[in-house]
């Protein structure tokens, strides 16, 4: 049996990015370079900042989670591209009568990192407005999307 066959059309990233909030009150970035595969062929995406704009209709209201994806594309550069899964009540997340679901998956491209975000019941988050730092961020590096959504302990 060839184990290689198993590995087509693999999108991964090989190195911890360091996610964290960036320079700018709005911005996440990427504290160390990457190197990455998209169907088989290598990139690289260096060190760097990149804003939250592309995903400012995901506005979080009073007592709200979600969980941004960070990705990674097959251009010389490595695009950062960014999506979100559904907005829940932190309410719920914290009786676990849901789990916080992870964002979809994008079709070539390596998922790099997942930005866990919160309001509690006196703040509100806007993409691309409102500092990460102003509200509840837990960053997670990642090589390809994990098998579940966060529970309130994870």
């Amino acid at each position: 049996m060839n184990n290689l066959n198993d590995t087509f059309g693999l999108d991964v990233v090989l190195d911890v990015g360091g996610l964290t909030t960036g320079a700018s009150a709005t911005d996440l970035k990427f504290a160390s370079a990457m190197r990455y595969v998209i169907d088989g062929k290598w990139y690289n995406k260096a060190s760097g900042t990149f804003p939250l704009t592309a995903i400012a209709t995901a506005v979080l209201g009073t007592a709200e989670a979600m969980v941004v994806g960070l990705w990674l594309n097959a251009t010389a550069t490595g695009t950062v591209n960014v999506n979100h899964g559904e907005i829940i009540s932190t309410n719920d997340l914290t009786n676990g009568t849901i789990i916080l679901d992870l964002p979809p998956l994008r079709s070539g491209e390596a998922l790099a990192g997942l930005a866990r975000i919160s309001t509690n019941s006196a703040t509100t988050f806007t993409p691309g407005t409102t500092a990460p730092t102003a509200v509840t961020v837990a960053f997670t590096d990642t090589m390809h999307m994990p098998t579940r959504g966060f529970t309130a302990a994870s």
